[in-house]
C-alpha cells in the first residue's frame, strides 16, 4: 500500500514542503516537523470531504453533529394501561437546516420498532407502538446519512400489570 509523504509546515514562511527535506525550497530554512494541518484541511474540504469525516495526518474534518432526546414518555415514567404507547424525541443538529434527511430508527427491548418513521422539518419524530404489563427499554437513533454522525437516547419505562 503506497503511504503518501508527511507533509510538514516552513518555521519561517509558512509554506508546505515533504518531511524529508532537508530544507524549505522556498526560503531555505530547515523544516519545522509540525504537519501541515492548513493544506491537508484545505485538500479534504477541495477533494469534496465536506460534511464526511475524514482522518489524515492526525486532522479531522467533521460533518454536522446530530442529537436526540425522547421527550415523551418520561425516563422512568410508569404507563398507565398496556397497549399502543406513543413516544416522541426532537432530534437537532449544530448545522443542518433540513433535518428530514435524517435517517430514524426505533427499538423497544432491543427488537427494532416504527420501521416508517421519519423526521419532521422541527425535528419531532414519534413511534406507536404496542407494550405489555413490565419494563421496557425504548430508544431512538438518528444518523446524518452524509456524514455519518448520529446520536441515541435510551429510556426505561414501567407498565404495571392490570388488574
Amino acid at each position: 500500500m503506497h503511504t503518501p509523504p508527511r507533509l510538514v509546515a516552513c518555521s519561517d514562511c509558512g509554506c508546505h514542503h515533504r518531511a524529508e527535506e532537508i530544507r524549505c525550497s522556498q526560503c531555505g530554512a530547515a523544516p519545522s516537523g509540525r504537519p501541515a494541518a492548513a493544506l491537508l484541511l484545505g485538500l479534504a474540504l477541495a477533494s469534496g470531504c465536506i460534511g464526511k469525516s475524514v482522518a489524515m495526518y492526525g486532522v479531522m474534518v467533521t460533518g454536522p453533529q446530530v442529537s436526540v432526546a425522547i421527550t415523551a414518555p418520561a425516563d422512568g415514567a410508569s404507563i398507565d394501561n398496556p397497549g399502543d404507547v406513543e413516544i416522541v424525541a426532537t432530534a437537532s443538529s449544530s448545522e443542518m437546516g433540513d433535518l428530514t434527511v435524517l435517517d430514524v430508527s426505533w427499538s423497544v427491548d432491543d427488537v427494532a420498532a416504527c420501521d416508517d418513521a421519519s423526521v419532521s422539518e422541527s425535528g419531532d419524530t414519534t413511534c406507536v407502538t404496542a407494550l405489555t404489563a413490565g419494563d421496557h427499554t425504548l430508544s431512538v437513533t438518528v444518523t446524518d446519512p452524509d456524514s455519518g454522525s448520529g446520536a441515541q437516547d435510551v429510556i426505561t419505562v414501567h407498565v404495571p400489570t392490570s388488574n
